[in-house]
């Protein structure tokens, strides 16, 4: 697999920074008032900054050879009908791996300083707050090349090196803009919260101006003021982030009361399809956010920003791993596809279990969607399990964030039948 070769990092930084920018924007006036400015900077200085990427190199471990089968190209395939296009030799794959620290998601953005000769891995391992991802590299060389060198581990040595200098290149070209991205984010920050705090500090004056003596008539009824205690310094709205916490991923017993809450809110839509018909895919979803809120308090959103989008449902839970869902009306087989790469880009590598939830309003044979919906997920996705006869559960892989996640797709019909 290819790093570094997906959309650039100054968009991705520029977002990063507008989101930032909007939270600050929805900070209370109480809030903004009762706490100091400095402690607000180091707060979201902390929660905006970006972690470089830095490769432990003490950490590689021992070189491993397998017999492999080498690809060439073939300069042939043009010249006569019947050549292939590549043709196989025998060789060795020499593999290493090496531990990594930084932020994860930054391997899947094109640098501003690039060649464009993206380096290509086996794998990449997220890391986590209480420990190093890794990545995994090997090199291909043909026998009767390795067989040709006089000192065999120093040549392999030599393309190892190579191959682990290439990553490096691009991480330190990565880092340059981390570092541009770090230098003027307490600028940004500041600017805002002190135009959040005037915004803030002006409307309360205003509010003060406005309680002008008024004649009261006698026969308006009495009102009695709410006593209220006297507000000391809060908190900021958000906890600091504890670096020695192990930062968990939705647990299964919650992903699946989760999916257990939609299964039994959809099911009930079946049963009146005339009333939910012709409601739009936005109020589909918002019913299910209406459920859903009946169970998790202060925790469910629509509409939320996450990943390069919105998502259609979110649910946070308290160590920011999340669960994501999609609501869509079903327009055949390729709806599923579809509907999965767009998922796969509001989830954030932490997001490991997700749902696709769609709806039948114009097909009149449903059983044959069930079959067709079947027979896809059972010949394209791996560990395919069949939760309900219309709900199942499989494992996708995010070449996003270069990790498997787990995938519940169900369909509901609110076909009227004639």
């Amino acid at each position: 697999m290819k790093i570094f070769d997906q959309k650039y990092l100054s968009e991705y930084l520029k977002r990063r920074l507008s989101f930032l920018i909007d939270e600050i924007s929805k900070i209370s006036d109480e809030d903004i008032i009762n706490n100091s400015m400095a402690d607000m900077k180091e707060y979201y200085y902390e929660k905006g900054h970006l972690e470089y990427l830095k490769l432990l190199h003490e950490s590689r471990n021992t070189l491993s050879a397998n017999l492999c089968v080498i690809r060439k190209d073939n300069p042939d395939k043009h010249l006569f009908p019947n050549e292939l296009p590549f043709y196989e030799i025998p060789g060795y794959k020499i593999t290493q791996s090496i531990y990594y620290d930084g932020e994860f998601g930054v391997f899947n953005y094109i640098p501003s300083t690039s060649t464009y000769d993206f380096p290509v891995v086996d794998m990449i391992n997220p890391n986590r707050d209480d420990e190093y991802g890794w990545i995994t590299y090997s090199v291909e060389i043909p026998q009767s090349t390795l067989d040709r060198q006089e000192n065999k581990s120093e040549y392999i040595e030599k393309l190892i090196n190579q191959k682990l200098e290439h990553i490096q290149t691009h991480i330190d070209y990565a880092n340059q803009d981390i570092d541009e991205y770090n230098r003027v984010l307490p600028n940004y920050i500041e600017n805002n919260l002190k135009n959040r705090l005037k915004d803030a500090e002006g409307l309360n004056k205003v509010k003060e101006s406005l309680q002008i003596p008024l004649n009261k008539k006698n026969s308006a009824p009495t009102i009695i003021p709410i006593k209220i205690k006297a507000k000391g310094k809060k908190n900021l709205l958000l906890p600091k982030k504890d670096k020695t916490s192990k930062e968990m991923y939705l647990s299964e017993n919650d992903y699946n009361e989760i999916l257990r809450i939609i299964h039994t809110c959809c099911s009930a839509m079946e049963k009146t399809p005339n009333t939910f018909n012709s409601i739009k895919e936005e109020d589909l979803r918002n019913f299910i956010i209406a459920t859903l809120e009946s169970h998790y308090e202060d925790q469910v959103s629509g509409e939320t920003f996450r990943g390069d989008g919105k998502t259609d449902i979110l649910i946070q839970t308290q160590n920011k791993a999340a669960f994501v869902g999609e609501c869509k009306i079903w327009k055949g087989i390729k709806s599923i596809k579809t509907a999965l790469e767009q998922l796969m880009g509001y989830t954030l590598y932490k997001d490991n279990k997700n749902a696709l939830i769609f709806f039948n309003k114009d097909n009149k044979d449903f059983s044959k969607i069930i079959e067709e919906t079947n027979s896809y997920l059972m010949n394209n996705y791996k560990s395919v399990e069949r939760v309900y006869p219309n709900l199942w559960t499989f494992t996708a892989y995010n070449s996003n964030n270069k990790c498997d996640m787990k995938i519940a797709f169900c369909i509901y019909d609110l076909h009227i039948k004639e």
